[in-house]
């Protein structure tokens, strides 16, 4: 392995280990904050499922048809598509983009030395825009910001839509441990004057929790006055700001955030324990919510998750295409492995707070979860189980074999070490256009 080869592989891991342990904090002066919403002041009603009972799986011996013929990487993906951090046999981090629908399958080279959790889709699937840069679903380069607006680290920053603002997280200060003593959100004009406008009035920022709505609204986490984290909104030039959350418990990091396709929910992760101590003694206050609120104020809601220490970090929530139902991808908090709900868990939830039903890592093949996506409705996944490569759909689960498994392990010199899910209702490449400006 070369020497910058090391340096790439060192600055990823660290880059992730920083994303997986931010948690709220932030900045400088502060735009003046709105009083809360309707939605912020409602009474947040708590949706308690009933623990689901594990469902015994019997290992699965059949062997399914290839169905699949070999298909070239330069076929166009018509998706759904799943884009996978992978580490190469040099070490080296790249993405790679593998079609669920044809078994096609891509490594954009283009992309080496990405961070593991760095990488969004952009377009409705068809970009991925990384630390400042925006390729095409071919590893192409069509974007990068004009060298005056001077984004120096566009690390875990959000791109909007319309490619005229750049969203992220900027640090000051420093804590006893060494953690940044601020946290805050930053936009940036990618056009002259090229102005920055700070968002966060307490330091709360999160660079999980940041999304865009449309072009011109943001949403994002900051502390009110009592040093509570909440959900705001606010146009890219701090006005029209708006306090979206009345949380009156401390929250110690919201770390996923998920609008609905029309626009009319936003879906929110909570995780009260970041890092637990060890040895561990399970306490139902250390468990983590999603957190669902109606855009128009009518109302916001908690579900409760039985021993959910929280959602995937940046990308736990997926919404159906309707907007009307939520996926929801997390992990336990460190109960025994002999607790039925420990290790991953994936859960249906509508849009009011009901829990549908529960899919735990007792109930995968091998004991074991690891990467989960969505394909073109949230009711059937791939996932990961030890080597194997499963499909859920209708509460059934096939191992698959051949061109319908995504060709990663070391035997081909591809290790996964981060996912980034399919987008619902991708319409294909044919159907893109993505192109520089």
């Amino acid at each position: 392995m070369t020497a910058k080869s090391v340096m790439m592989k060192t600055n990823a891991l660290v880059l992730a280990l920083v994303l997986l342990l931010l948690a709220a904090c932030g900045g400088a002066a502060a735009p003046v904050a709105t009083g809360p919403t309707d939605a912020a002041t409602a009474v947040i009603g708590v949706a308690t499922p009933a623990v689901a009972e594990p469902v015994e799986s019997e290992p699965l011996t059949a062997t399914p048809t290839d169905t699949l013929p070999p298909v070239s990487a330069d076929a166009p993906l018509t998706g759904p598509i799943i884009a996978f951090t992978v580490e190469d046999s040099y070490e080296d981090t790249y993405l790679g983009l593998f079609d669920t629908a044809t078994g096609a399958y891509r490594d954009l080279p283009s992309t080496l030395g990405i961070a593991p959790g760095t990488a969004s889709w952009f377009g409705g699937g068809c970009g991925l825009y990384v630390d400042g840069r925006l390729f095409d679903l071919r590893g192409n380069l069509v974007w990068t910001p004009d060298p005056a607006a001077d984004v120096a680290d566009a690390h875990g920053s959000q791109l909007s839509p319309d490619r005229a603002w750049l969203a992220h997280v900027v640090e000051s200060g420093a804590t006893a441990d060494g953690s940044p003593a601020r946290r805050d959100v930053e936009l940036v004009r990618l056009s002259a004057p090229f102005e920055r406008f700070l968002l966060t009035g307490n330091g709360g920022g999160h660079p999980a929790a940041l999304v865009w709505a449309d072009a011109t609204w943001l949403l994002y986490t900051d502390a009110d006055a009592e040093g509570i984290l909440q959900l705001y909104r606010a146009a890219p030039d701090g006005g029209g700001r708006e306090q979206l959350t009345s949380h009156t418990e401390l929250l110690d990091q919201i770390n996923a955030l998920a609008v609905s396709p029309d626009g009319r929910r936003l879906a929110y992760g909570v995780r009260n324990v970041v890092v637990p101590q060890q040895p561990y003694t399970y306490n139902e206050a250390d468990e983590g919510w999603v957190g669902i609120v109606e855009l128009d104020g009518s109302a916001a809601r908690q579900v409760r998750l039985p021993k959910l220490a929280g959602v995937e970090l940046g990308r736990g929530l997926v919404w159906d295409a309707a907007g009307a139902r939520l996926l929801v991808v997390g992990d336990s908090l460190p109960v025994g492995d002999d607790d039925p709900l420990h290790g991953r868990q994936v859960h249906w939830l509508t849009a009011d707070g009901t829990v549908e039903r529960s899919f735990y890592q007792a109930d995968a093949p091998s004991g074991q979860i690891g990467w989960v996506s969505p394909l073109s409705d949230i009711d059937t996944l791939l996932f990961s189980s030890g080597a194997d490569t499963y499909r859920y759909e209708a509460g059934a689960v096939r191992r698959l074999e051949g061109a319908e498994r995504p060709p990663l392990g070391m035997e081909v010199g591809r290790r996964p070490v981060g996912v980034l899910p399919a987008v619902v209702g991708f319409a294909g490449e044919a159907a893109c256009g993505l192109s520089a400006n």
